[in-house]
């Protein structure tokens, strides 16, 4: 019984230490790629597409360094309680409701490209970093697109091995051969 104990609690332990690695490498990863939209923002203000003394390119500019800081500590449940935190606060509603009407101007494509590409890649951070989550999303894909692409391909099995049977070069092995 203690050694039954035992193997459970180093099980346990190794399935907790494995996550913990991934939790560190999925927050690696996604510091790599903000640096990455970062630059690129600043590159397009070094190039003079985009103005770096407006407003609207140091708000973005510091969200993704603020958001690149605190990727340790960010998790769903803190996202969604910020969420619902500010989503009752009117001037900070008015604000991102400003932001919003700013980056849907035509001259801001750039910058909604830049925005795009931060947000989606946080939100995709978000995901992979709860497990329960990631999983819950992988099972639902699964059971919505798993008939799909098992009816696609069960057809095209009926197709091809139609085509074997009708084709006169390929002669059909009804019983099996012995050497």
């Amino acid at each position: 019984m203690i050694v039954y104990a035992v193997v459970v609690f180093f099980i346990v332990y190794e399935i907790f230490r494995t996550f913990n690695e991934r939790a560190n490498t999925l927050v690696l990863e996604c510091r790599y790629d903000l640096f990455a939209v970062r630059d690129s923002l600043r590159d397009l203000a070094l190039k003079g597409e985009v103005d770096s003394n407006s407003w609207l390119f140091k708000c973005l500019d510091q969200s993704i360094g603020r958001f690149i800081e605190f990727l340790p500590t960010l998790t769903i449940y803190k996202m969604l309680f910020l969420y619902f935190l500010f989503k009752r606060n009117q001037e900070s509603q008015r604000s991102i409701n400003f932001i919003n009407a700013e980056l849907g101007q035509p001259q801001n494509t750039v910058l909604k490209e830049i925005n795009d590409r931060y947000t989606t890649r946080i939100a995709r951070f978000l995901i992979q970093r709860d497990a329960v989550i990631s999983f819950t999303l992988h099972v639902v894909i699964f059971f919505i697109l798993g008939p799909a692409i098992l009816t696609s391909t069960l057809q095209k099995m009926k197709k091809v091995s139609a085509r074997v049977v009708e084709s006169p070069q390929t002669p059909l092995i009804l019983e099996p051969v012995c050497v």
